[in-house]
């Protein structure tokens, strides 16, 4: 009898700590989607922390291109967010994409109009990229013919 008590312990505690650590992962990005990306979230740790780590001292540039915003989409299991800067909407935008299992960022940004900047910490193919950021930067190289000519440079 004691073994059996022992043992259902045991499986209780190892049920709460994967409990936990399935916890501890949920980023709580989800809830956010819909809403428009606002100072408020992009300085979530969740939010500010991948996007810090990937974009470096490009952060606060990339970042100040939230100026008008569209609400927050979920592509398969990634958030992606985006923005553009008021009155020049057409030549300076930017988007990201995290991931809410991982937390993992990957981001866009379309630069005078002639270059989409991506940056990824693991990938260099435009078909490795997020589908959210892939839908964002087929979107922008569809709306115009001179989106065309973009000139695609990748950031690591």
């Amino acid at each position: 009898m004691m073994k059996k008590f022992r043992w259902m312990a045991a499986a209780a505690a190892i049920l709460a700590a994967v409990a936990a650590i399935a916890q501890d992962r949920d980023l709580g990005l989800d809830r956010y989607i819909g809403k428009n990306p606002d100072r408020q979230f992009l300085s979530l740790p969740a939010v500010h922390d991948p996007l810090a780590r990937l974009l470096g001292d490009r952060l606060n540039a990339f970042l100040d291109r939230f100026q008008v915003v569209t609400p927050i989409d979920q592509v398969g299991r990634d958030i992606v967010a985006q923005g553009c800067v008021r009155d020049r909407c057409a030549a300076e935008q930017s988007a990201f994409a995290i991931d809410l299992d991982t937390g993992a960022a990957a981001a866009a940004s379309l630069t005078r109009g002639r270059y989409m900047d991506i940056y990824s910490k693991t990938t260099r193919s435009y078909a490795d990229l997020p589908p959210g950021l892939r839908r964002w930067i087929s979107s922008r190289t569809s709306q115009d013919p001179h989106f065309k000519r973009l000139r695609f440079r990748y950031f690591k």
